[in-house]
């Protein structure tokens, strides 16, 4: 199975988040119960880990509107021509946040820089 672009926006967004995944699981299943926890697990997972699941454009949107609504902040839509770019921001943000720990609030502010840009 191969990585896609929604599994690495994914993967980015929730690291941002700081969250630890059980944290984020239960962000998720809160918001659209019909998703399993094992499905969200294969989302984060590594493309070697064996619960590795390829994540579609209906988990980004899960994740993204979850993830928008912890940072306290909305998404209008999401474009397929957005995707590339997101992802360029999520890991440059990445990049820059591996130099420490920052707050919750820190890490809500990223989040709402990197969506508002969708």
């Amino acid at each position: 199975m191969t990585e896609t672009i929604e599994n690495r926006i994914i993967k980015g967004l929730w690291s941002l988040t700081g969250l630890k995944s059980s944290d984020y699981i239960k962000l998720v299943k809160d918001a659209y119960p019909n998703v399993s926890g094992s499905k969200l697990r294969g989302l984060i997972s590594g493309v070697g880990n064996r619960n590795f699941r390829p994540a579609t454009a209906v988990d980004l949107e899960h994740s993204l509107c979850v993830i928008a609504k912890w940072a306290g902040t909305d998404i209008d839509n999401i474009l397929p021509d957005s995707l590339t770019p997101l992802l360029t921001l999520v890991d440059r943000e990445l990049g820059v946040m591996s130099g420490g720990a920052l707050s919750v609030v820190a890490r809500k502010e990223v989040l709402r820089k990197i969506l508002k840009n969708i």
